[in-house]
């Protein structure tokens, strides 16, 4: 369940990285394409976990735990913008997406 919830954000996260960069959002080129990824693999791990549970459980509430995980994930990294445990944080956040989703 958790490799195809990684497969399926990692999947999410490309494509919204790349409708991040069409779009244009922020100030910044690649603050597009940060926010488009961060969306895409919020969905993309929620959908990935609950095709693989065989569609048991809500939905809603597998997406409403990996928005929320992604959430948490941006205000850390935000907070902490200036230290150098940036990718720990990433790395720890998508543990617990994924324990979120699951």
């Amino acid at each position: 369940m958790m490799a195809t919830g990684l497969l399926t954000g990692a999947l999410g996260g490309v494509g919204g990285a790349l409708i991040g960069i069409l779009a244009d959002w922020g100030e910044f080129p690649w603050e597009g394409m940060v926010y488009g990824a961060l969306v895409g693999e919020a969905i993309g791990v929620a959908v990935g976990v609950h095709l693989r549970n065989h569609r048991r459980g809500s939905f809603p509430l597998v997406l409403a735990g990996s928005v929320i995980a992604a959430a948490g994930t941006l205000a850390a990294a935000d907070m902490i913008l200036d230290d150098a445990d940036v990718p720990g944080v990433a790395l720890a956040a998508l543990a617990l997406q994924l324990g979120a989703a699951v």
